[in-house]
Order: structure tokens, then sequence, then C-alpha cells
């Protein structure tokens, strides 16, 4: 008989389980034209004064979203990263109960499968920026909005 595994648990990430995190993109090909590295993204995770929060299975990181609370036009949350196959639906959920507004991130535009993901999710894409992160990478501004916007 197979063990039974606990529910992921997401809440925030604790300093040393940021290696954890970064760890998670090795070998991920979609990070390689970004030049980004698990040491690299080690670095950045541990300078950055934003939100990261953690999936865990027991002790172990199964993933992670980190979370420019402010990022998006000085004012609504923006998703830096999202990784972990299997609990993107739980760090979103969780990334967007504490949003309590809009959240915007971006998509390359070669990567269908996190286009669907999102969209299934409410996100809508609202612009495309050309070579905007990585030469010759082009991204997909995405944003989702809670409740309908009203103009007068």
């Amino acid at each position: 008989m197979l063990p039974i595994m606990p529910d992921p648990l997401v809440r925030p990430a604790r300093p040393e389980e940021l290696a954890s995190c970064a760890a998670l993109i090795s070998g991920m090909p979609l990070f390689e034209p970004y030049g980004l590295t698990p040491a690299r993204l080690l670095h950045s995770l541990s300078a950055t004064m934003d939100l990261v929060l953690v999936a865990l299975t027991g002790e172990e990181v199964c993933g992670f979203a980190w979370v420019a609370e402010q990022g998006a036009f000085a004012r609504d949350f923006y998703v830096r990263l999202l990784v972990g196959p299997g609990v993107g639906g739980l760090l979103m959920d969780a990334v967007e109960a504490r949003a309590g507004g809009d959240v915007f991130l971006l998509v390359n535009s070669g990567n269908s499968g996190a286009r669907r993901f999102y969209e299934r999710r409410g996100y809508v894409v609202v612009g495309q920026l050309d070579s905007y992160v990585a030469p010759g990478v082009d991204e997909l501004l995405m944003r989702r909005t809670p409740s309908p916007v009203v103009r007068p």
C-alpha cells in the first residue's frame, strides 16, 4: 500500500527554504532564454522584500510563488514567478486571496500551457511585450480582475 501524502500547505517562505525554491527550476528549459539559474534565483529571492509563498508537502518545498505586492503599476499584485507542478492552483489561490484586487503577470508567448492555466482562472491578455524580459522572447501581459470594472 502506498503512503498517503498530506495535502500541500501554502504559507510564506522562511529564509532557509529559499534554496529549495530555487532548486525547483533546475533543468527546466523554460528558464534558459532568461539566463535564470538556481544560483541567480536564490540570490534574487534572498535579496527581495517581495512576498514568497511556498507549497509544502510535509517539510518538502514542492512549489513557490514570488509576488511583488505593489509590483504592477505600484498598486497591484504582480506574480514574478510561479513554479510547482501540481500545486500552481493552490499557490495562485493563496496569491489571489491575499491580493484582494487585480493581479498581473507575464507569460512567455510560447508557453500555451501556462496561458491556458491562467485563462481558466479568469486572467485575460491585456498586452504583449516583445523582447521585454529576454531578447527574442515575447511576453503576454495578463490581468485578473476579481470584480467587473465599472466605467462611468
